[in-house]
């Protein structure tokens, strides 16, 4: 019995998965294609996509803005980054 059937459409995916990668779908519709460009990605890649994801932006919008306000862009995404690797080493603190 396959369970892939019962997986839905690429946008449900990203959609539960929080809008994970720089394309969700591409304009073919190529899950496989979404897939592989996904795995390609490391780690920081991922997580910059993900941010600008939850701050409702893409990669192509950030690159198309003017340089000042893409600068302070990256500027709240390095903060936010060093908040949440600071709450990580003191949950490991705590915990460890």
């Amino acid at each position: 019995m396959s369970t892939v059937g019962n997986i839905g459409s690429l946008g449900q995916i990203t959609s539960a998965a929080g809008g994970i990668g720089s394309s969700s779908v591409n304009s073919s519709g190529s899950t496989t294609q979404w897939f592989l460009d996904y795995v390609k990605e490391t780690p920081a890649q991922r997580w910059e996509d993900s941010w600008l994801a939850a701050h409702g932006l893409t990669q192509q919008e950030l690159n198309s803005m003017p340089v000042q306000k893409r600068d302070a862009i990256l500027q709240q995404m390095a903060n936010d980054l060093k908040q949440q690797m600071q709450q990580k080493k003191q949950t490991n603190a705590s915990t460890g």
